[in-house]
């Protein structure tokens, strides 16, 4: 989020912000809701367009109808497509927060820097 940023007062205070609400906060937020549900509707959505054959109307290879035929092992791989999208939004969470906690430490323990060309 912000270790690629050069810091500023502004983002300082943001992330100053963040870390007071907490790292579980953050973690279920910005990983678990935001990238794992994200992924999970991408992921099985693409698997139900696959699975019931809508896919093919979608790229125009039939007309309607489409029968819409959902196999028993639906529900258990779209469980495991569920458990791997949030499992990994989980880690991609944790990853973030750790990488935004080195960037606030490195910058926020120097002193602000003064411009001495500037008139």
């Amino acid at each position: 989020m912000f270790n690629s940023k050069l810091p500023t007062p502004a983002r300082l205070e943001q992330w100053a912000r963040l870390r007071i609400v907490g790292k579980r906060h953050y973690v279920l937020h910005h990983g678990l809701l935001k990238i794992g549900t994200y992924m999970f509707f991408i992921l099985g959505g693409w698997f139900f367009l696959m699975e019931t054959g809508l896919v093919v109307l979608l790229v125009g290879g039939t007309h309607l109808p489409v029968p819409l035929p959902i196999r028993a092992r639906f529900w258990p791989v779209l469980l495991v497509i569920a458990m791997l999208c949030y499992t990994f939004g989980y880690i991609v969470g944790r990853s973030r927060w750790n990488a935004n906690e080195e960037w606030y430490e490195s910058f926020a323990q120097q002193p602000p820097r003064v411009n001495h060309n500037a008139e």
